[in-house]
């Protein structure tokens, strides 16, 4: 287990020194009233995707997905256990609540301008309550095994809006704020928004509910020849996720570099459990499209 001394603290050069400030004092002097859960349990799982290392170009695994579970803040006797994902690679403005925590696990067949393949695995936990003042989500992520790269992520959120028509929730994070086992590693600040049409009073009905998310973010969110020329901007990402049946969802997202889409499976109705096939880099960035698979289980206590 990595100590804190092993830890590597990552501020990206455009970034002020009291956003991190902010976001560590959020976890740790959280007020014990706010924990308290006042709606539901969120029953939350996230994936794992590609995410960049040295040198930036999105090429190793992290950052963990929800699941539409997630976006329902009530719960009906005709609301399955598991849900499928909304995002592959991207963060949403949603994120777990106390009361719900994941492990996820994720691998890549092909780096990008590599032939080597990658494998990782994250687990999380939320605090506070996103329903009634904000939630914080504490993701630990093993980037790449083989090479013991491994990082902190955290994200504060916040649902403004829960109707029976449409949900709203925005997002502030900080992925890879402190890292172990690699250099060079950059951290990626974002603000992201999802907004949740629920085309359907059931979610046993097909195409049931849709998910768009919007966000702009540094580091790994950046083109790719900014990446490459060390520029220090801000790109621009969005999904679109479609809830096919209640235990499928076809999903399409840009990351900010390129283009990826997949489809993602609840097979067990009472077991929380997804599976996400993908294709990356469809639109051109590296030397050609790659396949990626994850899968996750969630939990509410």
């Amino acid at each position: 287990m990595m100590g804190l001394q092993q830890l590597n603290f990552v501020r990206p050069p455009w970034v002020p020194r009291a956003f991190g400030l902010v976001l560590v004092c959020s976890m740790v002097s959280y007020p014990p009233a706010a924990i308290a859960q006042a709606s539901p349990p969120e029953r939350a799982a996230s994936t794992l995707a590609q995410r960049p290392t040295s040198p930036q170009l999105d090429d190793s695994l992290s950052e963990l997905r929800s699941t539409f579970s997630e976006l329902e803040s009530t719960s009906t006797s005709s609301f399955a256990t598991s849900s499928p994902a909304f995002s592959i690679a991207i963060p949403s403005g949603y994120g777990l609540s106390f009361g719900s925590a994941y492990f996820g696990v994720g691998g890549t067949l092909d780096r990008r301008l590599s032939d080597e393949s990658v494998f990782g695995f994250g687990f999380g936990f939320g605090l506070g309550n996103a329903a009634t003042i904000a939630g914080l989500e504490t993701n630990f992520s093993a980037l790449d095994v083989d090479n013991g790269i491994s990082t902190l992520s955290l994200k504060l959120h916040r649902i403004v809006l829960n109707s029976s028509q449409v949900g709203w929730a925005i997002a502030a994070g900080w992925e890879d704020l402190a890292s172990s086992g690699g250099t060079g590693l950059e951290s990626s600040v974002y603000g992201s928004t999802t907004v949740l049409f629920k085309l359907r009073p059931s979610i046993d009905r097909p195409f049931s509910r849709m998910a768009l998310t919007v966000g702009v973010g540094g580091g790994r969110f950046r083109t790719e020849s900014d990446i490459q020329n060390g520029s220090d901007s801000l790109g621009v990402f969005g999904g679109l996720a479609l809830r096919m049946t209640p235990s499928t969802s076809a999903i399409l997202e840009w990351t900010g570099q390129d283009l990826a889409a997949g489809v993602s499976i609840a097979p067990f109705r009472n077991f929380n459990l997804f599976v996400t096939p993908a294709v990356r880099d469809i639109a051109g960035a590296g030397d050609s499209a790659r396949l990626s698979l994850s899968a996750g289980v969630s939990w509410s206590f």
